[in-house]
C-alpha cells in the first residue's frame, strides 16, 4: 500500500494545527490541575477550621458544665433555670415565671368564681 505524497504546503498547515491542539489540551489540563489544587487547599483549610471549632465547642461545653450548679439543699445557690423550675407550680404547668404565675392566679380566680 502506497501512501500519498504530501506537498510541502499541506504538511506546513497540519503541523501548526496539531501544535495548537496540543497546546490547548495542555492549557486545559493545567487549568484543571490548578482548580484541583485550589479545591484541595480549600478542603484542607476547612477541615482545619472545623477541628478548631469543634475544640472550641468542647471547651465551651466543659466550661458550661462546670458553671452549672445543681441544688442539693433548699438553701443552695440556684441557676436561673433552676430558679424558674423551683417557682413553677405542678398544678399550673405554664407558670414558669413570676409574672406568668400571677396572671394565671388572677385568671383562675375569675374562672373558679
Amino acid at each position: 500500500m502506497r501512501l500519498p505524497k504530501l506537498s510541502s504546503q499541506g504538511s506546513k498547515k497540519t503541523i501548526p494545527k496539531e501544535l495548537v491542539d496540543a497546546n490547548n489540551q495542555i492549557h486545559e489540563e493545567l487549568k484543571a490541575r490548578s482548580m484541583l489544587r485550589t479545591a484541595e487547599e480549600t478542603k484542607k483549610r476547612l477541615l482545619s477550621e472545623k477541628s478548631s471549632l469543634e475544640a472550641k465547642i468542647v471547651e465551651l461545653e466543659k466550661k458550661k458544665s462546670s458553671e452549672v450548679v445543681t441544688p442539693q439543699t433548699q438553701g443552695a445557690q440556684l441557676t436561673p433555670n433552676a430558679k424558674t423550675q423551683a417557682r413553677a407550680d405542678p398544678a399550673k404547668p405554664f407558670a414558669t415565671c413570676p409574672w406568668q404565675s400571677h396572671a394565671i392566679k388572677k385568671t383562675n380566680k375569675y374562672i373558679s368564681a
